[in-house]
């Protein structure tokens, strides 16, 4: 054998056997895509010499038409592959986020646990801290005021601030007047202070922007965490948000909307300082019965329904 020939078929051999390789292993979109374009490339070149070679025209068209079908089958090969690794690489995916989702279930169970067990320091904590401030104060709220005081009890103490100073109560070198009280089975549970001294905002609802005209209060915090400072010498920090919670005592200070008038695209709002003293069982309880209430009164207009709909039935449709 011609040396020439034989170093030809070594070449050929060496060149068929990366591309089965390349393709059979399909570890490579991009060296599937040079060998596709290679010998797509080199199949035209071919065909344009059997176009302008007449005498040796039928040797390069057969060649032309080989590299066709070699063309053509490694496309479709490339396609299988193209398939597989996208399964391959959906399926490592949907494996990292199984993992991803394990770790987080880890993570939740133990920030879970951790939060469980922070729950019971912050209660435990609560509960001591609580039997201290009841063994100071009892069922006092503030000044004269008491949780259990019956509304005629409570009455005659505000005629007494409101012949003494008006009806205004000082806190923290601020002007509040009683804005609501609540009794259950006619025993003080709740009491709301609202600041004396209202401020005006002005809301525009196409421009979503705040105007203050008045005392330049804004939304009231400069005032809330002068209150919330005088508290936090008499009660310690904050235990419950920025607020504080006691088994016998719940203590909200806020700033808010007391009222609003809207005119076109312009609100005008009174802002002010809300201090809420509350007993929380007793609120509890208030709030199961009225839920329970609230849903006996739905079951009853069902039922009420219902029998109006049978009895329509049974008339003909006539009531």
């Amino acid at each position: 054998m011609n040396k020439r020939i034989k170093n030809l078929l070594i070449v050929i051999a060496a060149v068929v056997t990366f591309i089965l390789i390349v393709f059979g292993f399909g570890f490579s979109e991009t060296l599937e895509n040079i060998i596709m374009y290679g010998i797509g490339g080199l199949t035209i070149l071919i065909l344009i010499v059997a176009m302008m070679d007449e005498d040796n025209k039928t040797i390069w068209t057969m060649f032309g038409i080989l590299g066709i079908a070699i063309t053509a089958g490694l496309i479709a090969w490339s396609g299988n592959n193209d398939s597989a690794r996208r399964e391959k690489e959906m399926q490592e995916r949907l494996a990292k986020a199984d993992i991803e989702i394990a770790k987080k279930a880890r993570e939740d169970s133990i920030q879970h646990i951790k939060d469980s067990i922070q729950y019971v320091k912050d209660s435990l904590q609560i509960e001591e801290d609580s039997k201290k401030l009841y063994a100071q104060e009892g069922d006092t709220i503030f000044g004269q005021f008491y949780f259990g005081m019956t509304e005629q009890q409570v009455s005659r103490i505000k005629e007494i601030i409101n012949r003494e100073t008006r009806g205004r109560i000082s806190i923290a070198g601020l002007d509040f007047i009683i804005n609501n009280c609540k009794y259950y089975n006619n025993k003080l549970y709740s009491i709301q202070l609202r600041s004396a001294n209202r401020w005006v905002r002005y809301y525009f609802h196409d421009a979503y922007d705040y105007d203050d005209s008045e005392n330049n209060y804004g939304d009231g915090h400069t005032l809330v965490n002068k209150i919330k400072d005088s508290f936090t010498r008499k009660y310690g920090k904050p235990n419950k948000n920025d607020n504080w919670h006691f088994t016998h005592k719940d203590i909200l200070v806020e700033s808010r909307k007391d009222d609003s008038i809207r005119e076109g695209l312009l609100s005008t709002q009174n802002w002010a300082v809300f201090i809420t003293i509350d007993n929380p069982q007793i609120t509890r309880q208030v709030e199961i019965e009225e839920k329970e209430k609230a849903d006996k009164a739905e079951e009853e207009r069902k039922a009420a329904e219902e029998d109006y709909k049978r009895k329509k039935e049974a008339f003909g449709g006539g009531l």
